[in-house]
C-alpha cells in the first residue's frame, strides 16, 4: 500500500533518513524500532506527509505522492489515520465533539450515523461512559483510546502509530497496547514506531531496525529476534529487555 524510494530528509546538516527504501504491504503490520534519534519518527511522519522529503517518491497503491500537491495530499489523508505520542485532542471539545469535527466537515456525513459510529468505536476502546467528557477529565491512557477512536471514525486504510505510549504512565500502555492488539487482530493496516518491543514481537509481521537514519535490518520477528543476522541489531538487542 505504501512504498517508499530512496528516501532521504534532512534537518539543517543533520540527515535523519538517507536513501531508504521502504514497503508496507496491505494488512501487514510493521513495527520501526532502534535508539532514540535513528530516524523512525522521521520516516513515519515523511510517510503521511508530516514531514517533506528533500530527495526519494512515495507512493500510495502505486500512486505517486507529491505532498506539495493539494490533491496528492488529500488523496492520503483519506486513507491513513495517525495517532501521535501526545494525544492532541482539542481541549476545548467533549470526546464526542473531537470525535465528529472531522467527519462532520471532510466527510459530510449525516450527524445521527456519525454519533453512531463514535458511540461503536468508543465502545470498542473501553470508553463509553467519556463521550461528553473533556480532555482535562480522562487519563492518560484514556486520552490515547480516544485519539485512536477519533482516527478510525475516518475509517482509514491504514494507521501509523508514532511511539503512542512513549508519554504514558506504565500502568496505562497495557490498555492501549490492547486497543491497538485488537486493530491488528481485525487485520488493519499498520505502521508503528515503537519501544515496546515485547508487543512488537507479538503482533508484527516484520521488524524494521533504524539506526542513523538507516534500515540497518529488518526480518520477521522470531528471526529478528533470535537471530539477528548483524551485529548492530545484536548489540542494541543485548541491552534492552523483551
Amino acid at each position: 500500500m505504501i512504498k517508499a524510494l530512496n528516501l532521504t530528509k534532512k534537518f539543517g546538516s543533520t540527515i535523519a533518513l538517507e536513501n531508504i527504501d521502504f514497503t508496507l504491504h496491505d494488512g501487514e503490520v510493521v513495527c520501526l524500532i532502534g535508539p532514540s534519534g535513528s530516524g523512525k519518527s522521521t520516516l513515519c511522519r515523511t510517510l503521511c506527509g508530516l514531514e517533506i522529503a528533500d530527495m526519494g517518491e512515495i507512493y500510495y497503491d502505486e500512486r505517486k505522492i507529491d505532498f506539495t500537491n493539494d490533491a496528492d495530499s488529500a488523496y492520503v489523508y483519506s486513507k491513513i489515520g495517525f495517532v501521535f505520542q501526545h494525544f492532541h485532542l482539542f481541549p476545548h471539545l467533549t470526546v464526542k465533539q473531537n470525535m465528529l469535527l472531522a467527519p462532520l466537515k471532510v466527510l459530510k456525513e449525516n450527524p445521527d450515523d456519525a454519533l453512531k459510529k463514535a458511540k461503536e468505536l468508543l465502545a470498542k476502546v473501553g470508553l463509553s461512559d467519556k463521550l461528553e467528557s473533556y480532555p482535562s477529565e480522562l487519563s492518560g491512557g484514556q486520552k490515547q483510546r480516544a485519539a485512536i477512536a477519533r482516527s478510525l471514525m475516518m475509517e482509514p486504510q491504514i494507521m501509523l502509530f508514532d511511539e503512542p505510549t512513549s508519554a504514558l504512565d506504565p500502568e496505562m500502555v497495557k490498555e492501549v497496547l490492547t486497543v491497538m492488539k485488537d486493530l491488528c487482530d481485525r487485520g488493519m493496516t499498520m505502521l508503528i514506531v515503537t519501544h515496546e518491543m515485547n508487543f512488537a514481537r507479538k503482533v508484527a509481521n516484520r521488524i524494521v531496525f533504524l539506526e542513523g537514519g538507516h534500515i540497518i535490518e529488518e526480518n520477521d520477528p522470531e528471526n529478528f529476534f533470535l537471530h539477528p543476522k548483524m551485529p548492530r541489531t545484536q548489540q542494541f538487542l543485548d541491552k534492552i529487555q523483551y
